[in-house]
């Protein structure tokens, strides 16, 4: 499984509505992962990934679950989902960054992400 599988399993896991490697028109409210510079683990340069929530502008739960995620992954060890790699270290490239308004006018904010893990 993909580290970028994983990912999502454990976004899932912490109630995210969460899908990998393409947003869908619908719901209002998710987020995506995309594999941006996957290698095999172990890696000492670590897997790049990125995720974009989205969201109603009105209630600005865009960037409220980019947050949400960036904490969950701070100083992140251990397994993001069952029968996954052992992450040795998650850690978020920088803060939730502000990507626009989608086509229907929904927030949208990017979350890159790097993760060490052993096979």
């Amino acid at each position: 499984m993909l580290l970028s599988d994983q990912l999502a399993w454990f976004l899932a896991a912490n109630d995210f509505q969460v899908t990998t490697d393409f947003l869908p028109p619908e719901p209002d409210r998710l987020a995506c992962v995309y594999a941006a510079d996957l290698e095999g683990v172990p890696n000492e340069r670590g897997a790049l990934m990125q995720i974009v929530f989205r969201g109603p502008v009105k209630d600005g739960l865009a960037l409220y679950d980019a947050a949400r995620a960036e904490a969950l992954l701070r100083d992140f060890e251990g397994l993001f989902c069952e029968g996954g790699d052992y992450i040795l270290r998650a850690k978020a490239e920088s803060g939730p960054t502000a990507l626009g308004a989608d086509a229907r006018g929904r927030c949208e904010y990017s979350l890159e992400v790097r993760v060490w893990g052993c096979g």
